[in-house]
């Protein structure tokens, strides 16, 4: 049940997607490749993205949830090194 929780489906979400994903890699091998994955931190969707791209400044500067979502994208990209 979606409570109005942008996180809330994202476990049903995320599944679906990993098996289309690896369906794609038994099926075309030279599309996806076998070390592709899923990141685990979410990126949400909020208005004020749209916000931020009309004012031509970036998420970060703008702060909120949304910042945070791109810190942590960043920070797991630094992990993988």
């Amino acid at each position: 049940v979606n409570d109005g929780n942008p996180r809330a489906n994202y476990a049903g979400i995320l599944e679906q997607f990993e098996i289309k994903l690896r369906k794609i890699q038994l099926e075309t091998p030279n599309v996806v490749f076998p070390d592709v994955r899923i990141i685990d931190p979410m990126v949400r969707s909020y208005e004020i993205a749209r916000h931020a791209a009309y004012q031509e400044k970036p998420v970060t500067l703008l702060g909120g949830p949304l910042a945070e979502d791109y810190g942590q994208i960043a920070d797991y990209i630094d992990s993988l090194e």
